[in-house]
């Protein structure tokens, strides 16, 4: 078996849309998406991770009690070789200070 480096230049995209409509159909425009049982479903392609988180939650505890509040937007990490995110997603990047949810 022959093992093969990684690339060296990863990206980490985080993107943010309203809902998961908005987000199937700019995941299929940029053809991250595949057909399967008669619905879009976001699927991954060679070299490129996709994490569809969904929506985060902000989480506080209190003695016993713990609040998750939910957070704006409907949520989806992109791992991937250095090089442009497609041009259907560059609407949707943010720049999380301290992302909720990230690669290991």
């Amino acid at each position: 078996m022959t093992l093969v480096a990684p690339p060296e230049n990863i990206i980490d995209y985080y993107l943010r849309f309203t809902d998961e409509v908005e987000a199937t159909n700019a995941m299929k425009e940029a053809g991250y998406t595949a057909y399967i049982e008669g619905n879009d479903v976001i699927q991954s392609k060679l070299g490129v991770c996709i994490n569809p988180i969904g929506i985060l939650y902000e989480t506080t505890v209190t003695g016993d009690d713990i609040v998750a509040v939910p957070l704006d937007g409907w949520h989806v990490n992109i791992r991937k070789p250095e090089g442009l995110l497609p041009e259907a997603l560059m609407p949707f990047k943010v720049y999380p200070q301290n992302p909720k949810n990230v690669w290991a």
